[in-house]
């Protein structure tokens, strides 16, 4: 009897030991797997990012590097958007992008993106618009405003940025933070939650609105402004 009970508890505690080394491989396997993953994508995304550009026949891409921050996130420095004349459009010294949604973009096609940070940058609205074929009646065709994909981002900001009109700054210290971007056949909808700029001797700070583009009609709703 004794030795039923023992070889009972035997099987018992082997069964319990077991389960929390099967625990720490599936969690040491786990870590193995997205290390590996990580150091992939760091080191091949460069050349994944901009074979896919080369496909465009408007826009080049450069990325001079590509780091695994320790917020969990890529962080592709000096991120440049070109067009095909070499003109640069959309600078970013750092732009932050968490790795699941980008490999989704990359490899599915799949432009659902949870963050993305650009931060010390600028845009260029000539070529920005000239690249996007951007009318007086607000009728867009082919554009790097409006991607030819489905696309939802939860959050985007950018971060002490100019905007300039070819090479003269016409705007400093841009801040801009958006939530709810979708955009879907050449329409766009997306909630401001704060802009703050300098405008000569202007700074303009707290303007937040619902933004809309549909139908070639441009809308704002709650709209609201601080000077």
């Amino acid at each position: 009897m004794f030795f039923c009970k023992y070889k009972i508890y035997h099987i018992k505690k082997r069964s319990t030991i077991y389960k929390k080394h099967k625990f720490k491989l599936i969690g040491i396997f786990l870590f193995v797997f997205l290390s590996v993953f990580i150091i992939y994508i760091e080191n091949n995304i460069q050349s994944i990012i901009s074979n896919k550009f080369s496909e465009n026949k408007s826009y080049n891409l450069s990325i001079d590097d590509v780091d695994f921050s320790l917020s969990g996130k890529f962080a592709l420095k000096n991120f440049l958007i070109l067009n095909k004349n070499n003109d640069s459009i959309i600078y970013s010294e750092i732009l932050s992008v968490d790795p699941i949604s980008l490999s989704k973009a990359i490899y599915e096609e799949d432009y659902n993106f949870r963050n993305i940070n650009f931060i010390d940058g600028f845009v260029n609205i000539k070529y920005l618009l000239e690249s996007s074929n951007l009318n007086t009646d607000l009728k867009i065709n082919d554009s790097l405003i409006f991607p030819s994909q489905n696309t939802f981002i939860n959050n985007i900001e950018l971060k002490n940025f100019k905007i300039r009109d070819d090479n003269k700054v016409i705007i400093d210290l841009f801040n801009i933070d958006i939530e709810d971007l979708e955009v879907s056949n050449n329409n766009f909808n997306l909630n401001i939650n704060d802009i703050n700029f300098k405008y000569g001797d202007f700074s303009i700070s707290k303007l937040n609105s619902n933004v809309s583009y549909k139908n070639d009609t441009l809308s704002l709703n709650d709209f609201n402004l601080n000077l």
